[in-house]
């Protein structure tokens, strides 16, 4: 069953659309049946169906811009508090169940009955105990820093997706969720044991007292099995907070100490704890141990610019109040105070020197984000090329699927084939035995016993008559052998009598065949003497044409001869003329002699 596919075949159609928007028990169709899933789902542990129900509900709250009826949003904000219990997720487990808190306060002032003694007491306690359980070190549940302002987070877009399922447009913290306790009145509404809880983890600071004020109330919590869950995370987040403490008051401390501070831990737990907590990189605690010296440092051995400027912005507003209290006491009223040149140029050139420092931070500042941001789009990049190479491989193996589904399919149809093609064969090869055999050979065959069979066992019958039709294909091949004998028998007789009489045969063909070369021969030697008899004459005839021949020849000849001795003297006289009119042109054309000088 393909949930959106549905919903979307349901949705394409405007006018459909816009029916089922007008229409109220379409919504509530809708809803009971999404509702129905949800619970089938939590009830059998099928937690990633279940997230998926939760989608759909708010997809069709969304859709028909309708909400439903209060109980049934509880039940909606209690099975997201169980989803996200059972992923781990305990910022969004928490937020539901204030929104489950809400809910069931403004039902119960809706149907303006009294609570049951100790029932909001227990509410808000739980409440109380799911919002102090939230893991404060953990980067997801911190609030945004001003560098992630303008930074693409992945795991804070899916945080933005889980806001929108429990209708709130802004991802929370524990900050503003305790904030929100505590104007709620949600705190003292709460046990006293878990007011405690709240005082000492969240307004005292008192680190060496802070995990062993913790027993009673662990105890109070194990009277109560629905609080009883929350045990190992508070025990996890009362021993975080200690060590945030500590790491305020202590640089170094010894390793058995420090194991006395948090009495239900061994160093062998708290040793991974401490590990989780420095690689988390929350703000204000640095932690090394060093096993040789059985120590652990709580100091930062690297100060850099901004933890400087805020240690020293601290320490200023911290003594203010007591320097002007100092000076009130000691002096009378103050004076203005004039200050002289040096000073003034000095203290320019100080805030120079400090704007010019403030600038150079602020170029580090930018160049570090470009450097995460160029970071965090490789990993979104990688994220994606896993994605598609994920979804590419479901693609793959869904493929692979189909062609098995489809070659079982084709195989299944194959031997229902062979099966159909088997029965027409038995019912045929009966049908052949009833046709091919004599009513002797059947009255030996069984054949009205087959067909009683093939009514009955059809493959028993297809191997009784498969023996049938093999014993009756041996007699035939049987009897047809010895005909063949017989056949064989019959032609070499036939050939035995048959060869004197192609002997006979052959002598008359050959001598047949020499007559007609006799006469053939004969034939062309007359042909040939006729043809030699016809050139002679031929020739003779010829002959007498040989006199005037030569004469025509002779005159042709001499002919020729004589208009070639004419053509060559004709040319020798045009030759002789032009080499004797050249001389005379240059004669003609010579210029005259220059006169003579004079003396």
């Amino acid at each position: 069953y393909q949930r959106r596919v549905h919903g979307q075949s349901k949705y394409n159609n405007p006018e459909q659309r816009a029916a089922l928007m007008q229409s109220q028990d379409s919504f509530n169709r809708f809803v009971e049946t999404r509702f129905r899933q949800l619970q089938v789902a939590t009830q059998l542990d099928l937690w990633q169906e279940g997230y998926k129900s939760i989608e759909d509900i708010h997809g069709i709250i969304t859709f028909f811009k309708k909400t439903p009826p209060t109980k049934q949003m509880m039940e909606y904000s209690e099975k997201l508090m169980k989803v996200f219990w059972v992923a781990r997720n305990y910022l969004f487990h928490a937020y539901a169940f204030l929104k489950y808190y809400n809910l069931h306060t403004i039902a119960s002032r809706q149907s303006k009955k009294e609570p049951k003694e100790g029932e909001g007491r227990m509410l808000a306690s739980k409440v109380l105990l799911s919002v102090l359980c939230i893991p404060f070190w953990e980067r997801k549940n911190a609030s945004r820093t001003q560098e992630e302002m303008f930074v693409y987070n992945i795991a804070r877009e899916k945080n933005k997706s889980l806001t929108t399922l429990l209708g709130s447009s802004t991802i929370p913290t524990r900050t503003s969720l305790l904030q929100d306790l505590v104007g709620r009145k949600v705190v003292q509404m709460a046990a006293p044991e878990l007011q405690d809880l709240y005082r000492v983890l969240e307004a005292d600071f008192d680190p060496l007292k802070l995990c062993h004020s913790l027993p009673r109330v662990l105890e109070f919590m194990d009277k109560h099995p629905s609080l009883a869950q929350y045990i190992p995370i508070l025990k996890k987040v009362a021993a975080v907070r200690m060590i945030e403490q500590v790491c305020k008051v202590y640089d170094t401390m010894k390793i058995s100490e420090f194991v006395q501070l948090c009495p239900y831990y061994s160093f062998a737990d708290l040793e991974p704890l401490l590990v989780e907590v420095a690689k988390s990189g929350y703000p204000g605690v640095y932690i090394s141990i060093d096993h040789q010296a059985q120590t652990i440092a709580f100091s930062d051995s690297v100060l850099t610019c901004d933890t400087l400027s805020s240690q020293l912005s601290n320490l200023n507003r911290r003594l203010e109040s007591p320097v002007q209290k100092c000076v009130k006491a000691t002096s009378g009223p103050i004076k203005p105070t004039r200050f002289s040149p040096e000073f003034s140029s000095n203290l320019i050139e100080q805030l120079e020197i400090e704007r010019e420092a403030i600038l150079e931070r602020h170029r580090v500042i930018e160049e570090r984000k470009e450097i995460q941001e160029q970071h965090e789009i490789e990993q979104m990049k990688d994220q994606e090329a896993e994605a598609l190479k994920k979804i590419q491989e479901m693609k793959d193996n869904e493929e692979k699927r189909m062609n098995e589904e489809k070659a079982l399919r084709e195989k299944r149809k194959i031997e229902e084939m062979e099966q159909k093609k088997a029965e027409a064969e038995s019912l045929a090869l009966l049908e052949t035995l009833k046709m091919n055999h004599t009513r002797a050979e059947q009255r030996k065959m069984p054949i009205r016993e087959l067909e009683r069979a093939a009514k009955q066992n059809q493959e028993e019958m297809l191997v009784q008559a498969k023996k049938m039709f093999l014993a009756a294909k041996q007699e035939r091949d049987d009897r047809l052998k010895r005909a063949a004998k017989r056949l064989g028998w019959f032609e070499r007789a036939c050939r035995d009598e048959e060869r004197p009489l192609l002997q006979e045969r052959w002598v008359k063909q050959q001598a047949k065949e020499e007559e007609m070369l006799k006469e053939t021969m004969e034939t062309k030697r007359k042909e040939h003497r006729l043809a030699w008899e016809l050139g002679i004459e031929t020739k003779q005839r010829l002959g007498r044409m040989e006199e005037h021949w030569n004469s025509f020849r002779d005159l042709l000849l001499s002919a020729a001869a004589t208009q070639q001795e004419v053509t060559q003297e004709d040319k020798a006289d045009n030759y002789d003329n032009e080499e004797t009119e050249e001389p005379e042109a240059e004669e003609v054309e010579a210029p005259a002699p220059p006169p003579p000088s004079e003396p």
